[in-house]
């Protein structure tokens, strides 16, 4: 989905209103506004300018030796680095948080860390370490697969994660898709704080099985309602993802020229969010395409970018200066 937004995560306080003058030290202040600044770049998926504060709060949080201001920028820091696909950073970032989780008193956002490296280690396909770490997080369903309580954000955020590995392992066990995919739905509707984009997602898992029944109208009309609700919300992750999913359904209709102008827009949206996984992603469909179309000098410039876009960080850079006006 797959983020949720930071500032409802961490619920960053802002103090001074109006006429009442803070009196309180600057550093704490202006901590406090890089936070702010951050929560709001990163909203607007300027992830360079969110990093930016977000290392500038931490600065200022361990120059007054603050935990807790220290692990909200470690969080935050984490969560930009992941949008990006900077797995590294990602780690280290979560690493740094993790200790200084352990310090506080009470120990805080153990959970929402443990969640933040399930996520990191799915998007890195690397599945051995995702199961173990999302288990302990997820809610208890009764038979009928219906949640026992009233899951919490956490627990509404597992569940869509394990949905989405679910749904990676379709064709090997339909069923057990089947099955979180109803619990999904049965967990939204418990939840009080579900929102639009929670709908959009379930759209999305919902859009995977009609194609798999080769329903593909009815699989395109849910895909267009999620990208509506995304678009509404200017959320630029989502919307990018909705555009590729959207590119697959049209490569399983062979209609390659659409799909190749699905792709080249959500292209655009990944570079303009400097994503390089998610950009990689693109790529390597866009290759699928040209292969069909026996353009191999274009499938082998994308499949070449796809795979230097990781290894080397300046390559996302230029690819996105190609596409700006």
């Amino acid at each position: 989905m797959n983020r949720i937004i930071i500032l409802l995560l961490l619920g960053v306080v802002l103090s001074g209103c109006g006429s009442v003058s803070d009196t309180r030290p600057e550093v704490l202040r202006k901590s406090e506004y890089y936070l702010e600044h951050g929560v709001t770049a990163y909203g607007n998926s300027d992830y360079a300018t969110a990093t930016d504060f977000f290392t500038k709060a931490l600065a200022h949080y361990r120059s007054i030796d603050d935990t807790h201001g220290m692990l909200q920028s470690l969080i935050n820091l984490a969560e930009t680095a992941m949008a990006t696909g900077n797995a590294r950073a990602a780690l280290q970032h979560l690493d740094q948080a993790e200790q200084a989780a352990q310090r506080s008193e009470p120990p805080r956002y153990l959970d929402r860390l443990r969640m933040m490296r399930a996520q990191l280690y799915w998007r890195e396909r690397e599945q051995e370490k995702v199961e173990p770490l999302l288990q302990p997080l997820l809610p208890h369903f009764a038979d009928d697969d219906q949640p026992l309580a009233t899951p919490s954000l956490l627990q509404l955020t597992a569940v869509i994660l394990r949905t989405d590995i679910a749904f990676s392992q379709i064709n090997e066990n339909p069923a057990e898709t089947e099955r979180w995919l109803r619990r999904l739905e049965a967990s939204l509707e418990r939840h009080d704080g579900t929102t639009p984009l929670h709908a959009a997602r379930l759209s999305r898992f919902k859009a995977t099985l009609k194609q798999r029944e080769n329903a593909f109208s009815a699989a395109l009309e849910l895909l267009n309602e999620a990208l509506e609700q995304y678009r509404s919300a200017a959320h630029r992750p989502a919307i990018a993802a909705t555009l590729s999913e959207m590119a697959r359904l049209q490569m399983a209709q062979q209609q390659w020229l659409l799909a190749e102008d699905t792709l080249q827009r959500a292209l655009y949206i990944r570079l303009w969010i400097m994503d390089r996984i998610g950009s990689r992603e693109v790529l390597y469909l866009l290759d699928a395409i040209y292969t069909q179309l026996g353009e191999t000098e274009k499938a082998l410039q994308v499949r070449q970018q796809a795979e230097s876009i990781i290894l080397d960080e300046g390559t996302i850079g230029r690819l996105q200066r190609k596409l700006q006006p």
